[in-house]
């Protein structure tokens, strides 16, 4: 994470500036993200979401990632089916002490860089763990949760 890191969230996300800064950023990288990125930023939040699946299909090159996460008032459960194409990355760095409650636990921050001809998002999750992938592409899909 580059600009939500852990050290900041563990520090108790005390320096606002980090916010101002990435959305900056956000707003000087906009026009080269996809659409889908775009309404998902804007529309919507994975923040506190929990991941309920992943499938990666290394033939066609992509990585499909399923949350079960809420509306932006935090009030209705969603399920959010992201669709990443063109991948050519993906890192997952679960927590790295011995004993964990869960793997990954909700997802607190996201975040996207443009790095050459390729996006990267990051996510850090509440233990530590982080997710790092490198595409192209990106479609997301939204629906009411029936829990």
């Amino acid at each position: 994470m580059k600009y939500f890191t852990s050290d900041w969230w563990a520090s108790g996300c005390t320096d606002e500036s980090v916010f101002e800064r990435y959305s900056e950023y956000f707003q000087s990288i906009s026009k080269l993200l996809p659409a889908g990125i775009l309404e998902l930023q804007n529309s919507h939040t994975l923040h506190d979401a929990n991941v309920k699946n992943i499938e990666c299909d290394f033939i066609e090159n992509t990585v499909s990632i399923r949350f079960l996460g809420w509306d932006t008032n935090f009030e209705n459960q969603l399920i959010y089916d992201l669709i990443f194409s063109s991948v050519t990355d993906f890192k997952q760095c679960l927590p790295q002490e011995e004993e964990v409650d869960v793997e990954l636990g909700d997802l607190g921050y996201y975040e996207y860089e443009v790095i050459g001809e390729v996006i990267q998002m990051r996510m850090l999750f509440a233990t530590k763990a982080e997710f790092v992938l490198n595409f192209k592409g990106f479609e997301f899909s939204v629906q009411e949760s029936k829990a």
